[in-house]
């Protein structure tokens, strides 16, 4: 998560707000969030490819609610990036949870999309 809204923000705070919102989605609501200075240090795919693959061995349920808690992390702004909506399509097809071509997973059950730039 943390990864996630390090490449989705580019203010410590705005950062650190998604983190909370992505841990409070999958249920750590009191998860401390990282420094984020500079934000940039939390953009690690490294890490990002380590953790996807100790997430690829959990249930479909939790592997659900991953992914509830890296759209929360991704729509914090209420604007979703390109480079977000690739990386969350990226991570749903790394858990096997792959996205149709024509859905972003980044809209809501009323149809309602942030803006995406």
């Amino acid at each position: 998560i943390a990864n996630v809204a390090g490449f989705g923000h580019e203010t410590p705070a705005d950062a650190r707000a998604a983190f909370t919102a992505g841990m409070t989605a999958v249920g750590s609501p009191t998860a401390t969030p990282p420094s984020f200075e500079p934000v940039s240090a939390a953009r690690n795919l490294a890490e990002l490819d380590l953790a996807m693959h100790r997430l690829t061995s959990l249930r479909p349920r939790d592997k659900l609610r991953i992914l509830s808690a890296v759209l929360a992390t991704i729509r914090r702004d209420g604007t979703v990036e390109v480079d977000e909506a690739e990386l969350f399509r990226a991570i749903a097809a790394t858990l096997d949870c792959p996205l149709p071509p024509s859905a972003d997973g980044t809209g809501d059950a009323r149809g309602t999309t942030p803006a995406i730039r």
